[in-house]
């Protein structure tokens, strides 16, 4: 059964085609918003290093 993808869901996602340092590998993730007709969504990789957190401009801790 296949679930449908909806903003403010949190899916683990396998992110491989990263630049620099952007967070790689199987990771959950917020969606923000989805593109049904294009089969796009966007999402923000979420973590639980606080030293990475710590120099990031935007950040928001979620408990």
């Amino acid at each position: 059964m296949q679930h449908a993808i909806r903003p403010k869901d949190v899916w683990m996602v396998s992110l491989t085609e990263t630049i620099g340092s952007e967070q790689r590998g199987q990771r959950p993730a917020v969606v923000i918003a989805v593109q049904p007709q294009t089969n796009f969504s966007i999402v923000v990789p979420l973590t639980n290093n606080q030293n990475k957190c710590a120099r990031c401009e935007y950040q928001s801790k979620c408990e």
